[in-house]
């Protein structure tokens, strides 16, 4: 599976009920939330600087807690809808998001 456009096409609420789902404490969910409110970004160029333009959905991709949340995003689409007795132990699922493998 290869994921593309991973990070900017995250959609935060989703993000966070995916954490919440999966146990997350509600204060780390919480901190997240809050990390991915209010973000703007600004067009440069030739001189010109644009006003503050809301940033909605993604996340940064430059954060090193990125690849980590992209996971749990993403959790539900890499893990197998078998009965555990089903599955063989050799089996090994991968996924590349942004060019990184999740194994």
């Amino acid at each position: 599976l290869d994921i593309s456009g991973a990070f900017p096409n995250t959609v935060i609420p989703v993000l966070i009920h995916d954490l919440r789902k999966r146990g997350i404490p509600v204060e780390i969910t919480n901190a997240i939330e809050r990390m991915n409110e209010g973000r703007t970004t600004q067009l440069k160029f030739d001189g010109f600087t644009s006003e503050p333009i809301p940033v909605l959905s993604g996340m940064d991709q430059g954060n090193p807690l990125s690849m980590i949340l992209y996971v749990f995003y993403a959790a539900d689409v890499l893990e197998p809808e078998v009965e555990p007795e089903v599955i063989v132990d050799d089996e090994l699922g991968t996924a590349f998001v942004d060019d990184t493998a999740l194994l």
